[in-house]
């Protein structure tokens, strides 16, 4: 999560939406910075609670990633952080055996009864508007070679469709219904 009281937002940091990438270019524009761990992935209720004053008047923003995607995405970066757990288990046995790892970040932006409470979700496969945004809104440039050539490009994997068996995609698709409605994303098969 990050504030910037000289720009007036607060970004609402996701799992696996390229949110380290964001933090790191939006960091020098920032006063309240919190990293993973307890704060790092804050709730929108819980920043509410923390700064009321700047939750009712700045702009707020989060990212969001096709569920698919976000879950193989997270399933490679556990096998890498927690080898104990999950470095020698199948993809369809992790899905089974740790859906509590699953990045489901819906309640982190949208309340209990699915409004989104920031004023804009932006997606990973549209992040160049992101960064338009704050470039119009807060004179912050960060030129696009910048944000193509962090981290959100390094990864190369199969196509996430590779991993899904038909019980896995059910899985995501119960478990990401909000964003999948929301977004209007669906399974691509290659």
């Amino acid at each position: 999560m990050l504030i910037s009281n000289r720009h007036d937002f607060i970004f609402i940091k996701n799992r696996k939406v390229a949110g380290s990438t964001v933090e790191h270019l939006l960091k020098p524009h920032c006063d309240v910075f919190t990293r993973d761990g307890e704060d790092g992935h804050m709730e929108y209720k819980s920043v509410m609670e923390r700064y009321p004053s700047e939750w009712r008047h700045y702009y707020k923003f989060a990212i969001e990633r096709n569920p698919w995607e976000k879950c193989v995405s997270a399933y490679e970066w556990h096998k890498r952080i927690k080898p104990e757990k999950v470095k020698d288990i199948s993809f369809e046995e992790y899905m089974d055996k740790y859906p509590n790892m699953l990045p489901c970040d819906w309640h982190k932006y949208a309340d209990h009864n699915n409004i989104i409470t920031v004023n804009d979700v932006f997606t990973v496969e549209k992040i160049s508007k992101l960064f338009d945004k704050i470039r119009d809104k807060f004179n912050i440039d960060i030129p696009e070679e910048i944000y193509y050539n962090t981290k959100l490009k390094q990864v190369k994997r199969e196509h996430y469709s590779t991993y899904y068996t038909k019980t896995t995609r059910q899985q995501v698709e119960i478990l990401f219904r909000n964003e999948i409605k929301h977004f209007g994303w669906e399974y691509e098969q290659r």
